[in-house]
């Protein structure tokens, strides 16, 4: 799942994901490590998600353009 775009809804703001790592093992398992991106943080935070969180998965392009449009 390394390199793939991912979106999800949380605490009311649209966030986009740049999936960065795949935990597999341990206490991890079903967790990703990436960059998430909203209006609250438009330069992006790195952080861990649940796999179940994410709404759909998005290209690459759709990713880029909502990160240009903020």
């Amino acid at each position: 799942m390394p390199g793939t775009f991912v979106i999800r809804i949380a605490d009311g703001l649209l966030i986009y994901t740049e999936v960065l790592d795949d935990y597999k093992e341990g206490n991890m398992k079903g967790f990703i490590f990436g960059k998430h991106y909203s209006v609250a943080c438009p330069d992006g935070e790195l952080d861990d998600a649940h796999r179940l969180a994410f709404l759909a998965i998005t290209s690459k392009d759709s990713f880029l353009a909502a990160n240009t449009q903020g």
